[in-house]
């Protein structure tokens, strides 16, 4: 949010020489854990509604096998419990496992991960599906740009026709639910 807020001020032409960053912060999660005029902090769940957090912790440097572990227990040290969490891609089954042990063990009503796919090539992604499967927690995939990202960018180009790109992204899509679903058996057997 912050560097968000940050490049938008830029933009703007705002100086913001005088603006400091603390990456220790997390201005927005944290208006999620806060009672407003007696609205509970849970109010996604009360209201019928789910609450879906993305966590990108690659963007801000290499990641280990606890790193993602770490972001998720700060979330619920600080009292956020999403419905659903979006991770980035991990080749690690260890890393997988420290996820769900840390999600199980301070929310029992979680309903799933989610898997991005944040442009990633397919091998890396068909690797990344196999690691993920040796958690119940993950139960799909949602990476878009790596299904359509380079139909777009031809298309818009005018490299690409329509028929093309569709036939494009329907190859991609299928190819990456088929190694999902191999991740899936593997997983089974």
């Amino acid at each position: 949010m912050g560097r968000f807020i940050r490049e938008r001020l830029v933009r703007e032409d705002v100086i913001i020489d005088g603006v400091k960053v603390d990456k220790d912060r997390l201005t927005a999660l944290v208006l999620l854990a806060v009672e407003v005029e007696g609205v509970s902090p849970d109010a996604a769940r009360t209201s019928g509604r789910e609450l879906l957090i993305e966590i990108i912790a690659g963007k801000d440097g290499p990641i280990d096998e606890s790193t993602v572990a770490r972001v998720i227990q700060r979330l619920h040290d600080l009292k956020i419990r999403p419905d659903w969490w979006k991770l980035e891609p991990n080749e690690d089954p260890a890393a997988w496992r420290g996820i769900e042990e840390t999600i199980l063990r301070n929310d029992i009503y979680c309903r799933g991960i989610l898997l991005l796919g944040l442009d990633a090539p397919a091998p890396q992604l068909r690797q990344s599906f196999r690691a993920a499967k040796s958690s119940k927690l993950v139960k799909g995939f949602a990476i878009g740009r790596t299904i359509f990202g380079e139909a777009a960018t031809r298309w818009f180009a005018g490299s690409m026709t329509d028929e093309e790109a569709v036939a494009d992204m329907a190859h991609r899509f299928q190819s990456l639910t088929r190694a999902w679903e191999e991740a899936v058996q593997h997983e089974a057997a």
